[in-house]
């Protein structure tokens, strides 16, 4: 599955890509399957352990199915996925972004008990768009305030639990 022309841009669908979103779609069935072990409801309105599970799971598998089908349809570019020729300055920076990414996503964490959720997620945001990604300053901003509604409004408003709120516990409740 290559094409014959090594600067075309024509695109095929690819076995191994194929097989990959198959895999995923293949868990997320699994981890659906296995949610049904768990209540979706507690005592009528509480959300009970499987709904985040079955939930996720369901996303996860039409994901995998939409991309099977995308895949299909309109293949993608063979010459490695970014679709830019040159891949080397990528190559260099992403080793690097990954332990950045991941040593943040680990201190953010471990200063959860302390802070609270939204504080860290919130600097976590603000840390991979600028300084990860160094995406422009308002935008950056914009995402960041919508990340800390979202987990606000999902913890609060849509599952009703307590978030953790660390040293500001009765301060902003």
């Amino acid at each position: 599955m290559t094409t014959s022309e090594p600067g075309s841009d024509v695109r095929q669908a690819r076995r191994s890509v194929l097989v990959s979103y198959g895999v995923i779609t293949v868990l997320g069935a699994a981890g659906f399957a296995l949610s049904f072990q768990y209540d979706f409801f507690r005592y009528g309105d509480q959300v009970g352990p499987g709904f985040l599970p079955r939930i996720v799971a369901a996303i996860i598998v039409l994901l995998g199915l939409a991309l099977m089908v995308q895949e299909v349809r309109v293949g993608s570019i063979l010459r490695g996925d970014s679709g830019v020729d040159d891949e080397s300055a990528e190559q260099r920076t992403s080793p690097r972004k990954l332990v950045v990414v991941f040593g943040l996503i680990i201190l953010a964490v471990l200063v959860t008990p302390v802070l609270g959720l939204i504080p860290p997620l919130v600097a976590l945001v603000a840390a991979l768009t600028l300084g990860v990604e160094r995406k422009p300053l308002v935008p950056s901003l914009m995402l960041t305030a919508g990340a800390a509604l979202v987990a606000w409004g999902l913890f609060v408003a849509v599952l009703r639990v307590p978030v953790p709120m660390g040293l500001f516990e009765g301060v902003l409740s």
